[in-house]
């Protein structure tokens, strides 16, 4: 995999990957990432393709609507796994 490039004046990490003619854009806010994958022969194949995909109109918006849902289902998951576990905590006085 090869790194085609990174955009850092937006509000998360966004890095363009190459691998077998495939290009892949990473966005990452710092606990989460998302990756959208674009097959040989689409219209994302260079850092300029890649830079205006990612900087039309709503696009970030629809991308943190992504983080906000993987944030909740993240949360979520934890609370049911500590709502399930029986922690017997000692008794201080």
């Amino acid at each position: 995999m090869r790194i085609l490039g990174e955009i850092n004046d937006l509000p998360y990490k966004v890095t363009a990957l190459s691998m077998n003619n495939r290009i892949s854009i990473k966005y990452e806010d710092g606990e989460n990432e998302v990756t959208l994958k674009f097959r040989d022969g689409s219209i994302i194949t260079d850092m300029e393709a890649v830079s205006s995909f990612v900087r039309q109109s709503g696009h970030l918006e629809r991308v943190t609507e992504i983080f906000a849902a993987i944030s909740k289902t993240r949360t979520l998951g934890v609370k049911g796994i500590v709502d399930q576990s029986d922690i017997d905590l000692p008794e201080i006085i």
